[in-house]
């Protein structure tokens, strides 16, 4: 009797299993945005009287299909749980976990550059060389200060969370291999930020454990650095110290900012704002002195970080200074700071770091700010690009060709395809 039970039981939460999903997919909330995934669902196909239209339909209704299977929300979310947390692998291919549940990003090669497993050639170095004093060289001419400032990954500052099995093969990083390069053959100003923020490290907490960038601590370090480079130029200038009193912390930015690449692992299921991330400092200053300027018209940028990539200016009477900041998303808790220090300073978010300074993107706002001087800040993961090294070229090609410099030009196309035969775009030019 009791065995006849436990059949029927199992046969009915057989059939419970089998069919509530199909169940759901039928009848359920369809949804436009996956929440776990932070990406567009695939809508249903429409099927037209057509050859084409019929050759289509069941690869276009199988992923349709798979992207409103019923309960998927809750079954990759528990998915991705089961992996972060009990199996400690990262359930998507661009962070990984570290130790502390720590996580790090991997993307533009970032895990073989941590390990130095990225050798690169002389001909990249010496082309990086020639951006670097191909922008200085031109803002020389028209008495402007260029200063590079590289922002460290946060495993360059942070080795010791990482896992134990992405170990060192070789210490030197790209980063590394450029200052080497550049030392005894190039005048260049470049500011490492890894030697402070190090040191500083023992203090304090200085990037997000849950984020790849730094948090304002970090930033903090980091904008004594510069303005002490700046100093250096404009002895007449006084850099402002500032006191915790000073500025009061975001608790709601903070804690998105501290779950960042968590909703990338899919365990955060409140979508984040992408702009607010990127653009949004952690902290604001109680009575700032730096305050925006409405100078420049709306780009009409478009996609999530549209907001973010719209260049502003800031203004402080208490300075002589003026600055062009050509910057990343690293620079969001610098630039409340720095603002502080300059009597106009205007931040731009370049889509590409190809452009030669001579371009009318930035030609128009250096002749417009007259800077004293220009900061680009590249984030260390970015340098070269955080491309392969055939695009580097290819890009680098591009450049030197916009630029009408056809020898250089074709110096980057032949080691683009030296790299890459195939590449098509590298041969058409």
């Amino acid at each position: 009797m009791y065995s006849y039970f436990y059949k029927k039981v199992l046969i009915t939460i057989f059939i419970i299993v089998i069919f509530t999903p199909p169940i759901k997919t039928v009848f359920g909330l369809k949804h436009v945005i996956s929440q776990t995934e932070n990406r567009k669902l695939a809508s249903i196909p429409e099927l037209r009287m057509n050859l084409q239209s019929f050759q289509k339909f069941p690869f276009k209704f199988e992923r349709y299909y798979k992207d409103h299977f019923g309960f998927r929300n809750k079954l990759v979310y528990l998915n991705s749980y089961f992996k972060a947390n009990w199996v400690k692998v990262s359930p998507v291919p661009h962070v990984i976990i570290g130790k502390g549940n720590w996580l790090f990003w991997t993307g533009q090669g970032l895990i073989k550059d941590f390990r130095g497993l990225i050798s690169l050639s002389t001909l990249q170095l010496e082309t990086w060389k020639k951006n670097l004093e191909y922008k200085k060289n031109w803002l020389e001419k028209r008495s402007i200060r260029y200063l590079c400032v590289v922002a460290p990954d946060k495993q360059s500052i942070y080795p010791e969370y990482m896992p134990s099995y992405q170990n060192k093969v070789n210490k030197k990083t790209r980063f590394d291999q450029l200052l080497d390069y550049l030392k005894n053959k190039s005048d260049v100003k470049i500011i490492d930020l890894r030697p402070p923020l190090r040191g500083a490290k023992g203090n304090d907490l200085l990037y997000f454990q849950r984020d790849s960038h730094w948090n304002h601590k970090g930033a903090y370090i980091a904008y004594k650095s510069i303005m002490n480079q700046v100093l250096s130029w404009f002895p007449d200038e006084k850099m402002i110290d500032f006191h915790i009193s000073d500025y009061e912390i975001n608790s709601e930015i903070i804690s998105m900012k501290s779950r960042g690449m968590e909703s990338t692992l899919r365990l955060y299921l409140p979508k984040i704002p992408g702009w607010t991330l990127v653009s949004t400092p952690s902290f604001r200053f109680i009575s700032p002195c730096a305050k925006k300027l409405e100078l420049f018209k709306k780009a009409g940028n478009s996609g999530p970080f549209a907001k973010a990539l719209e260049p502003f200016a800031k203004e402080c009477p208490n300075s002589n200074l003026s600055a062009i900041v050509i910057r990343d998303s690293m620079f969001t808790e610098v630039e409340p700071f720095l603002s502080e220090n300059f009597n106009s300073i205007l931040y731009l978010w370049p889509l590409s770091r190809w452009k030669a300074y001579d371009n009318k993107y930035l030609k128009g706002y250096v002749e417009k700010i007259k800077p004293d001087i220009v900061i680009e800040e590249i984030g260390e993961r970015m340098l070269f690009g955080g491309v392969s090294p055939d695009k580097f070229h290819f890009y680098n090609g591009t450049s030197y060709l916009r630029s009408g410099k056809i020898e250089e030009a074709v110096i980057q196309f032949n080691e683009a395809l030296r790299l890459k035969p195939n590449y098509a775009k590298a041969h058409y030019n």
